[in-house]
């Protein structure tokens, strides 16, 4: 264990350690995925809980990124963004619109299996978008590193 000087939690420094078929399907999509991490409410939400949720999903896109994927990270692209704007600025609603050009134009739709991602309602908003264009999902396990391929309603699952 290691400690990043950006993340006030220790981190687990190996190689990403991808799932070798899924990692393989990923990066044979071409293109950049749409990495979606929860946000606003992540850990206890407020500023504490945007700033937190910023470093994990710029960590986790620079892993993606080292391991040969391309990646598109919202909330790490926008969160500077948002604090110098202020957050209020702009309704949830607003930055989903911001997001649509980007998750229209990405392969796949990678979901970070982060503490409140079931919750989250942007996370729901981009994996409906996803679903109704037929593109790929896929789940990342933050703890390992793996990546599952979502298959909506397989083994009569509903899609999520």
């Amino acid at each position: 264990m290691t400690h990043d000087p950006d993340m006030t939690q220790p981190i687990r420094r190996t190689s990403v350690t991808l799932a070798r078929p899924d990692y393989a399907a990923v990066h044979a999509l071409g293109g950049y995925i749409y990495l979606a991490t929860p946000y606003s409410d992540y850990n206890g939400g407020g500023a504490m809980g945007r700033e937190m949720a910023y470093r994990a999903a710029k960590q986790l896109a620079g892993e993606l990124e080292v391991a040969g994927l391309t990646v598109f990270s919202p909330i790490a692209h926008f969160h500077p963004i948002g604090e110098k704007l202020g957050h209020e600025a702009l309704a949830h609603r607003d930055w989903l619109e911001v997001d649509a050009p980007f998750m229209r134009r990405a392969a796949a739709l990678v979901v970070a299996l982060m503490q409140g991602w079931f919750h989250s309602r942007g996370i729901g908003f981009e994996i409906a978008a996803f679903e109704a264009c037929r593109r790929p999902i896929f789940f990342l396990d933050v703890d390992s590193r793996a990546i599952i391929h979502h298959v909506p309603g397989a083994n009569g699952e509903p899609a999520l």
